[in-house]
């Protein structure tokens, strides 16, 4: 049972007073596209919705609002050290820190002619200016006096602080020309003001245009067709101004506007290159879904908010249905199943609950027929991304105390001996041996240090630190009566940790321990204790251990009341049996070696991980397995104690970062044995382990999987053979607030949202309730308002379609294998290609090509 751990000493944090303060953030460069040379004019101040709300924050960014040029282009600008501060009386000011403030123009303002700011400052050292062709070659500075015109020499400026600043405005003054002033201009043959609507039926003969060709969409059967678009609608307050979605929201706390970029439609049916976003489209049934970068064009109602926003919220619809005229002009409608319409508004794209007309634009030829990557015949396969970064907010240290599962880490070894049954000076070398030793110094597999280093890829160094022998002065069935407590039953292991953990700071000094605490929270990382009588199997220990005291398992000390950041004390251990260190080469008294298949699994437990074996023998009534279930396969090492770590466990270890599918795919992956190559395919991943999805690897028999790839351990045999492994994860997060011991579930009502998981906006210090993963694959641990709906943790896909349901384990038949596909629409692991969480997962998964060396898999979205 989990608890919370209580510490007897509060910590307090000094946070110092701050006046409301929010942050300055722009978007995309200045975009020449008129065809007369014109002048304009941008002022950025308080008053025209250019201060707007975000976190502070030091260093530069690239952040989602945007003031406008006359044109409605929007300007991209990056700060360091600059934050907005509305104080009661005035109305808003930018404040520039003294010697580090600065404000550029990232990519420049095409044709810059001259800039004017308005301040006040806290001392001498005023504002100065810098300009060039770019950031990199930026002039020596010019003083800048409030108020004054400073002559522009380059696109590109940067403003910085000698003093704390406090600017109220800034003015640009920049000339916009066919001809273009460098950076990103693009040219037409015509103004945008001769365009509109009505001239859908005109010549489709192609201009030579810098940048990109676009044809109309002008049909629902074309679009079907179409693979990549543009999404331009017509500006309701000026009309035959066109304007085409870009990928940046426009507000982080309002996501529902986005922003659109000013296009120059030519002859009717093309536009020029630009910063706006180019859309996969896929059609599902009826309706069509838009994706860009691994997000969608989602829709939803918040409140009285008809919305739109661009991300991957799994709880807002990706879908949308488009409805045609069928005159030619490809006026399309976009709506969907909750009213919500897509609308272009005074400057944003966002959503109302009336209809609005877009326009779909799609590469083309130069000739104005659609390119060969448009075309049904040429499929785009590319749709999918190699995440830069897993479990970005969340580690399994935020949720339950663990060890880290990276870096250097040295742990405190604690023989335990029971009189009965004493230590032989060579049963301590073999503890040694078997925890900090090499491979071949355990003559069967591995040591827990050489496992755990090969199996993170080198990211996790552990070494150990050899206690004395702790002797309690009892034997074993003498120390298991004097520490049963009604409450937790056998405390003897963490009283003999306490006892052992106050003995070695005796001899080495009160602050010895802090050699263990490698995340400096005043607790040792953890204690590995190892006893010396035989556990429960033995006849002689079952006779009086009813409470299965003598077994291997990891707790926490349920007695600890404090924490000591100058001499760190013991909590998180494991308990194990000296007899487990020879289950695969014979017995305490005759052995070949030594097996550290038991004591890699509890490590498993120190870092985090759960058991992936049924360790209740019934489920919840309802449930949908029985008791006899085993959902992995178990042919894991978090289950059946076999073969190296899967792949989710490595990515909730932060040891891997996986491929994720956007749409139709073909990834080719190496073993994930050598490689750590995985595939997430998910309706919306959220960059964490913390969430339901499908992860794929290439199992090869080899490396940390070749002993029990060819040597059955306690019974099971593991896999031996090359293939695809794929599990179903719900790892989805929920808040705890309680345990209901009589029924065995975790008292919970909600799951964190994918937007709090991402943005790390969960509340983890709340003294009522924690957050932990949902699902377990037993009853016991399940949160409450899963319970009776059969939700597992992760659950193997047999190339068989079989759920383990029985009590037999996973075989080489379970792996794909080349030719090999999965229908996730049809398949029993996925109800009508439904996730848990509600959302459909409609995909073919073929295996085209696989050996021992790489496989190749096609994802193929379905209707």
């Amino acid at each position: 049972m989990r608890k919370k751990l209580i510490f007897a000493a509060a910590i307090l944090l000094s946070v110092p007073s701050l006046a409301t303060v929010v942050t300055v953030s722009y978007a995309k460069s200045i975009k020449t596209i008129n065809a007369e040379t014109q002048s304009y004019t941008l002022t950025i101040d308080s008053t025209n919705s250019s201060f707007v709300p975000a976190d502070y924050s030091s260093g530069s960014t690239t952040a989602s609002n945007s003031p406008k040029t006359t044109l409605g282009n929007p300007l991209y600008l990056t700060y360091e050290q600059i934050s907005v501060v509305k104080t009661s009386g005035q109305t808003g000011f930018m404040q520039m820190k003294k010697n580090s403030g600065s404000l550029a123009s990232t990519y420049g303002v095409n044709g810059l002619t001259a800039i004017t700011v308005e301040y006040s400052i806290g001392g001498s050292n005023p504002l100065t200016v810098q300009f060039g062709s770019s950031l990199e070659s930026l002039g020596g500075s010019i003083t800048v006096t409030s108020g004054t015109k400073v002559t522009a020499s380059g696109d590109f400026f940067k403003l910085t602080a000698g003093n704390a600043a406090y600017v109220s405005s800034i003015k640009l003054e920049y000339t916009c020309s066919s001809s273009g002033g460098g950076g990103d201009s693009s040219s037409s043959s015509s103004s945008s003001s001769s365009s509109s609507s009505s001239s859908s039926s005109s010549s489709s003969s192609s201009s030579s245009i810098e940048g990109k060709y676009y044809s109309k969409v002008t049909s629902l059967s074309s679009l079907d067709l179409t693979k990549n678009v543009v999404i331009v609608a017509e500006n309701a307050q000026a009309s035959g101004e066109f304007y085409a979605m870009t990928t940046e929201a426009k507000s982080a706390d309002l996501p529902w506007y986005i922003v659109g970029t000013q296009v120059e439609i030519i002859d009717g049916d093309k536009i020029a290159e630009g910063d706006f976003a180019e859309w996969s489209v896929a059609k599902s049934g009826s309706s069509y879904s838009f994706s860009c970068e691994g997000n969608y064009l989602q829709n939803y109602i918040s409140g009285t908010h008809y919305s739109i926003n661009i991300g991957n919220e799994s709880s807002y619809s990706n879908e949308w249905q488009l409805t045609d005229p069928n005159d030619g002009s490809g006026a399309f409608t976009f709506g969907s199943e909750n009213g919500v319409y897509l609308e272009y508004y005074r400057g944003s794209f966002c959503g109302y609950n009336s209809e609005c007309v877009a326009y779909l634009y799609q590469e083309a030829g130069e000739g104005g027929s659609p390119s060969s990557s448009s075309s049904q015949e040429v499929e785009s396969w590319d749709n999918f991304y190699k995440a830069e970064s897993i479990n970005a907010n969340y580690g399994f240290g935020d949720f339950n105390y663990t060890v880290p599962t990276k870096g250097n880490v040295k742990l405190l070894v604690i023989p335990v001996e029971l009189s009965d049954y004493p230590f032989s000076s060579s049963e301590l070398e073999e503890i040694e041996t078997l925890t900090g030793g090499t491979a071949e110094d355990t003559n069967y597999w591995e040591s827990l240090a050489s496992f755990y280093y090969k199996s993170s890829y080198g990211q996790l160094n552990m070494t150990f630190e050899y206690a004395d022998v702790y002797r309690p002065g009892m034997t074993a069935e003498e120390y298991y009566n004097a520490n049963l407590d009604d409450s937790y039953g056998f405390l003897g292991a963490p009283r003999a940790m306490q006892a052992a953990v106050a003995n070695y700071k005796t001899q080495h000094g009160d602050s010895s321990t802090q050699a263990f605490d490698s995340d400096s929270d005043g607790l040792i990382d953890a204690c590995l204790l190892i006893y010396s009588c035989p556990n429960d199997y033995d006849s002689t220990i079952a006779a009086f251990d009813e409470d299965s005291a003598y077994w291997a398992y990891r707790w926490v000390d349920p007695e600890l009341e404090y924490v000591d950041y100058d001499s760190p004390v013991g909590y998180n251990f494991f308990w194990a049996s000296l007899d487990f260190f020879y289950e695969g080469t014979g017995t305490r008294a005759s052995h070949t070696g030594v097996d550290a298949h038991t004591l890699i699994h509890e490590t498993g437990h120190l870092l985090g991980a759960d058991d992936y074996y049924n360790t209740y023998t019934s489920r919840q009534s309802g449930g949908q397995y029985s008791e006899t279930s085993e959902p992995s396969g178990g042919v894991m090492m978090m289950a059946y104690n076999v073969q190296d770590h899967d792949m989710f466990t490595k990515m909730s270890y932060g040891w891997v970062k996986p491929y994720v599918v956007t749409g139709n795919a073909e990834i080719t992956i190496n073993p994930s044995s050598t490689s750590g190559d995985c595939i997430i395919l998910a309706d919306s991943w959220n960059g964490h382990a913390w969430d339901e999805f499908i992860i794929i690897d290439l199992f090869t028999p080899d490396g940390l999987n070749e002993l029990d790839a060819n040597t059955a351990y306690s019974g099971v045999t593991a896999f031996s053979q090359a293939g695809i492994r794929m599990y179903h994860v719900d790892a989805r997060l929920c808040k705890i607030t309680g345990y209901d011991s009589s029924g065995g579930y975790y008292v919970s009502s909600e799951y964190a949202t994918d937007t709090q998981v991402k943005n790390g906006t969960l509340n983890l210090n709340s003294d009522s309730y924690y957050y932990d993963v949902a699902a377990r694959n037993s009853a016991g641990g399940d949160a409450s308002f899963i319970q009776g709906k059969g939700y597992e943790l992760i659950a193997m896909m047999s190339a068989r379609n079989k759920s383990f349901t029985d009590s037999s384990t996973a075989t080489n038949s379970d792996l794909f294998k080349e030719g090999d596909s999965l229908n996730l629409t049809t398949t029993g692991y996925l109800s009508s290609g439904k996730l848990n969480n509600g959302n459909y997962l409609k995909y073919n998964i073929e295996i085209e090509e696989l050996s021992s060396s790489s496989s190749t898999i096609k994802f193929t979205k379905l209707g």
